[in-house]
């Protein structure tokens, strides 16, 4: 009998790969950012689930799919993963939370990516509402 590796489900990727470029187009900068990244690719697992998911910048945007062989992988729970990403100041994770391995200048280039991550959050809003209920 054989093990096969769970995979995540197809409809979640696409979410998930929707909602990363929804916000990366709220920051102007973000996509030249990608521009430097592209063809680049991160596996995330999260503990405990087996399976990983890569994450590929593909013509300025983000492509969700199963990990084949990344440049990067990071693995932790998603706790450590969120406590990570709110990352603001000396904070720092207790040693083994987070184990990442691969491309180190890569990891550098992803981490000022996301430190200078700036979305801006009023214009869905500002569009949908108008310019004034918008930004209240």
């Amino acid at each position: 009998m054989t093990t096969e590796t769970p995979r995540w489900p197809t409809p979640l990727l696409r979410l998930l790969e929707g909602g990363l470029n929804r916000v990366l187009a709220l920051d102007g900068n973000a996509t030249e950012s990608l521009l430097g990244l592209e063809g680049r690719s991160v596996a995330l697992r999260l503990k405990p689930w087996p399976a990983a998911m890569q994450i590929t910048v593909r013509g300025g945007r983000l492509v969700a799919a199963d990990a084949a062989a990344p440049d990067l992988a990071i693995t932790a729970t998603p706790g450590a993963l969120l406590a990570l990403a709110a990352e603001r100041g000396g904070f720092q994770l207790p040693a083994g939370r987070v184990d990442i391995s691969g491309d180190a200048d890569l990891a550098r280039r992803i981490q000022k990516l996301l430190a200078g991550l700036d979305p801006d959050w009023d214009r869905p809003f500002a569009q949908f509402f108008g310019e004034v209920a918008g930004h209240q």
